[in-house]
């Protein structure tokens, strides 16, 4: 992709805040899909590891992992490693069960097949008090219709 990781790795102290180690998460102000955008980015990064991080910078060549430079890369990653992990997780979006009563009844078991192959599912219990609300106006706002 043309990204030279060996001169990000060195200069993240540059362009990245990395707090303490035993700092606290702090979210940015007024980024209110801020967890969303970043949660593949926390997650990538917590699952590479050293390991291999070592044996992409090496690119066969075990030499250049002996060096300031490459301490330093390691050190780097490392800590923003720790940071990744101390994250808030973000949960991925689900569908809620209640509200499958909604759907077409024709379309109802193929629609829901499709909703929970790809999203979590939360169990109607969780919401049922949201479902009954949304019902009442939705039954509301519609009696005008009839």
């Amino acid at each position: 992709m043309g990204i030279d990781l060996r001169k990000v790795l060195c200069h993240v102290p540059d362009y990245v805040t990395i707090p303490p180690l035993e700092g606290d998460w702090k979210e940015p102000p007024l980024q209110r899909d801020w967890k969303e955008r970043t949660a593949v980015v926390r997650d990538t990064v917590c699952r590479v590891s050293l390991t291999h991080l070592a044996s992409v910078l090496a690119k066969g060549r075990n030499r250049s992992l002996a060096s300031r430079e490459a301490f330093r890369m390691f050190w780097n990653f490392y800590r923003i490693q720790l940071l990744a992990q101390q994250a808030p997780r973000y949960q991925r979006p689900g569908v809620r069960e209640a509200f499958f009563d909604w759907l077409d009844p024709e379309l109802r078991d193929s629609l829901i097949g499709i909703y929970t192959r790809y999203f979590l599912r939360e169990p109607r219990r969780e919401h049922f008090g949201e479902y009954e609300r949304s019902h009442a106006l939705t039954l509301r706002a519609t009696s005008f219709l009839e």
